[in-house]
């Protein structure tokens, strides 16, 4: 049996997410010397946590805005590069993500 997804669940889901992408930033800026663009064995988490930020707020905290936020500022992030993103664009994407969780999922 499928248990609900309660406010509570949802925004450990979102806090979870948000650690996977600070962890990739900071992976990043440790680098010797510091990188512009993330490494690219973790583009595929920033992706995984990216898509589940984006399902969650549109499925289950029911904001397709916040959801189309995310979505975008991440679209920006990818568009027209070859290589993985920048790491100043994944941080916009973190902040879009923390004042979205901060609106809509309150402590």
């Amino acid at each position: 049996m499928r248990q609900p997804w309660t406010s509570e669940r949802i925004r450990t889901a979102v806090v979870g997410a948000e650690q996977q992408l600070e962890q990739v930033i900071s992976i990043a800026a440790m680098q010797d010397p510091p990188r512009k663009t993330i490494l690219e064995a973790s583009y595929q988490v920033v992706h995984d946590a990216i898509v589940s930020l984006v399902t969650l707020f549109r499925d289950h905290v029911a904001d397709a805005g916040a959801a189309t936020l995310i979505a975008r500022a991440y679209a920006k992030c990818v568009a027209g590069t070859i290589s993985s993103p920048k790491v100043a664009c994944i941080r916009h994407v973190l902040e879009v993500v923390q004042a979205m969780r901060e609106q809509h999922l309150p402590a």
